[in-house]
């Protein structure tokens, strides 16, 4: 993928956080999966009950904003 391909994938997912997300005292994971709890609430539905880390929210807004 290219590097304007991949900044504007980050950009979409940014805004998604910013638009869905609450801040959780530092907490990254805690604010992505709320903007997934907010925001894309039949991924979160559907989501296992397991503690994910950053990089497994990250790629799931990816996934469904891109």
């Amino acid at each position: 993928m290219s590097e304007k391909k991949d900044k504007k994938r980050a950009k979409k997912v940014g805004e998604f956080i910013r638009n869905h997300g609450t801040a959780h005292g530092g907490n990254w994971t805690a604010m992505l999966m709320s903007a997934i709890r907010d925001g894309l609430k039949e991924t979160f539905e559907k989501m296992e009950d397991k503690e994910y880390s950053y990089y497994e929210l990250y790629a799931i807004i990816d996934k469904e904003v891109n």
